[in-house]
């Protein structure tokens, strides 16, 4: 399962619930992967402004992302998340360790594992639907008392 452990101040600054966004992310991981995945991830407010990011050393289950929470905006939120687990995964499952130090912006925005991780932000949008869906359902689950017998 790929477990999100965000700060309390990322918690505070999103409001978003990230039982929830991990269960949707795994979900579709697992069923388009067809794998398993049992990753910690811990997410923490960057200290860097405008940039998101995740430490790759030699890690295989815990990771911390670096989120950048200045656009609290919840669709760019998940999209980022969605992202940095892209590189996760570049890193522990298709195990391209080839990550390396760009000397200007447009050759890190040209590289592979870039192009990668944005066109795996297109999940955002399946996911966000998956995250709508099942918070959705606790408002109707009380406003219909449903945890009570008959």
């Amino acid at each position: 399962m790929i477990k999100l452990l965000p700060s309390h101040r990322v918690k505070k600054l999103t409001g978003i619930n990230y039982d929830t966004l991990g269960w949707a992310i795994d979900k579709v991981i697992t069923e388009n992967l067809n794998k398993h995945f049992n990753f910690t991830i811990a997410v923490n407010k960057s200290r860097i402004e405008g940039t998101s990011f995740v430490w790759l050393d030699n890690r295989r289950v815990n990771f911390t992302i670096h989120l950048d929470c200045m656009d609290v905006n919840r669709r760019y939120i998940m999209s980022s998340i969605i992202h940095e687990i892209r590189h996760i995964l570049q890193h522990s499952f298709f195990k391209k360790h080839s990550f390396q130090a760009f000397s200007t912006y447009k050759e890190y925005y040209n590289s592979p594992e870039e192009k990668d991780a944005r066109n795996f932000e297109k999940l955002t949008t399946s996911v966000a639907k998956i995250y709508d869906a099942l918070e959705g359902s606790k408002n109707v689950w009380k406003k219909h008392d449903l945890g009570t017998p008959l």
